[in-house]
């Protein structure tokens, strides 16, 4: 994958304000599918989901989100982020766009 990481986690449980937060301009993958509603803050760079989500997204400007997976929940994409799928990628997520809060 070039500059980036895989990163295969499963979140079955946790404390309240349990999240993620992606940095860097690399690519991230998460693989598996997790069971806790964690919040996943994207910050810069690529980050693709191939698994499952619980949690909400939050992707921020000049950040990528894409993958095969699934996010069920809000995706909130602030001014000047994409999805891969907008830029004609690959990205078959069942993703719900939502307001940039």
């Amino acid at each position: 994958m070039g500059n980036g990481v895989s990163i295969a986690f499963l979140v079955a449980g946790g404390p309240a304000g349990t999240s993620l937060r992606k940095l860097g301009t690399g690519v991230a993958a998460l693989q598996n599918d997790n069971t806790y509603p964690f919040e996943v803050s994207h910050e810069e760079g690529t980050l693709l989901v191939n698994g499952k989500l619980l949690g909400p997204v939050v992707v921020e400007k000049d950040a990528i989100l894409g993958g095969v997976g699934r996010i069920d929940n809000a995706v909130f994409l602030r001014p000047g982020a994409s999805r891969l799928a907008d830029r004609g990628g690959g990205c078959r997520g069942r993703a719900r766009s939502g307001p940039a809060a």
